[in-house]
Order: structure tokens, then sequence, then C-alpha cells
């Protein structure tokens, strides 16, 4: 990751649960095809990582659509409230959910959000 992408913005590791490890969050800004926040997850140990996600500053469906291709599938998410912690919210698939992500999952675990 430091060698491909360099340092991060900043990072947060959070801990993992019973036999999960903890977890990197590491994020970027200005790096990839489109302006915005990359985040890279990466697991303590072993070494591995959760994915690469990108959320691009301004980017409409039809720009996402355009760049990309037809490969898409449109997901709707919803925050968790039951966590004491904004931060550490966690989301999940929900038809009315309010965050409404274009995602290629073919090309990856790399999505591109609009509202």
């Amino acid at each position: 990751m430091l060698r491909v992408l360099g340092e991060p913005k900043w990072s947060r590791t959070t801990p993992g649960e019973g036999d999960e490890h903890g977890t990197t969050w590491n994020h970027y800004e200005g790096i990839g095809e489109f302006p915005g926040l990359t985040t890279w997850p990466a697991i303590a140990a072993p070494a591995s990582s959760r994915g690469l996600s990108s959320s691009p500053n301004r980017l409409s469906k039809a720009q996402a659509i355009a760049h990309f291709g037809r490969g898409y599938v449109v997901t709707r998410y919803a925050f968790d409230p039951c966590e004491h912690d904004e931060d550490s919210e966690p989301i999940y698939e929900s038809p009315n959910g309010p965050l409404v992500v274009v995602e290629y999952r073919a090309r990856g675990n790399r999505d591109f959000g609009w509202r």
C-alpha cells in the first residue's frame, strides 16, 4: 500500500472482536481517476486488505456510467443507529436507505457514491 499510494492523509485502527483481527483504515485524498476520498482498510494479522473504496467528489451516476461502463449495480444503504459512537455506525443494505451507491463489484470492492 505504501509503495503504491504513499503515506495516507490519516489512519485509524479499530480493534477486532473475538477471533477477528483489528483493521487499520487508511484514508487518502486526491488519488485515482477522480478527486475525492479513497479508503484502504488493512487487517493487522495476517496482513491483508478488505478492498479499496473510492468516493469521488461530485461524481454523478451518469458520469460514472460514461467512464466505467454499464457493469454496475445500484445499492441503497442505511446506518445502524444502535452504536454509541457516530464514527463507528455500521451500515447495511436497505431498500429505503438514504445512502445510494453505484457499485462496480466486478472491478473489485470499489464503489462510487452519489446522492
